[in-house]
């Protein structure tokens, strides 16, 4: 199952703990951050904020727990892509 499957399945039941596995399942990918931000603009599109909320609610935790995966995320340029994000959104 790719990345947006198993993240729509985590917007089915609404868990971050879903997403968040879905994302560490991913994290040594050099296209991660570009598949995060593909499946965030088609949420933004469809208007679900919510899902979009999710995935950072679930970055954050990754983050918080997981320093080299952040330096990772950094590096494929997350912060850019959360601020467009945060952009879209309001």
């Amino acid at each position: 199952m790719n990345l947006a499957n198993r993240l729509e399945d985590a917007f089915c039941s609404n868990s971050v703990l879903s997403a968040v596995r879905a994302i560490l399942e991913e994290k040594s990918s050099t296209s991660l951050v570009d598949r995060l931000d593909e499946v965030a603009s088609r949420e933004l599109q469809k208007n679900e904020f919510k899902n979009v909320t999710l995935i950072l609610r679930a970055l954050e935790q990754i983050i918080s727990k997981d320093k080299d995966c952040i330096n990772r995320l950094v590096h494929q340029g997350v912060v850019i892509k959360i601020s467009v994000l945060f952009l879209f959104a309001s």
